[in-house]
């Protein structure tokens, strides 16, 4: 299986990136959409986690205990 993976990529050199620069906007727009936190803060989604750690995070979540 793994000899096929090599086989194949060295076949393909350029599929993934061609694939991305075709579902690109599809990816922006799922990164760029606003979730809403458990806190009430407003961020994207891809930065959620970083906020759930932030110092604002836990004193909001402490203050709403």
């Amino acid at each position: 299986m793994e000899l096929y993976l090599k086989q194949w990529r060295s076949d393909h050199p350029t599929y993934h990136k061609n694939w991305y620069i075709e579902h690109k906007d599809e990816f922006l727009a799922k990164l760029r959409t606003p979730i809403a936190c458990e806190c009430g803060f407003t961020c994207g989604i891809n930065n959620l986690k970083r906020h759930q750690k932030s110092k604002l995070h836990l004193k909001k979540l402490k203050l709403k205990v």
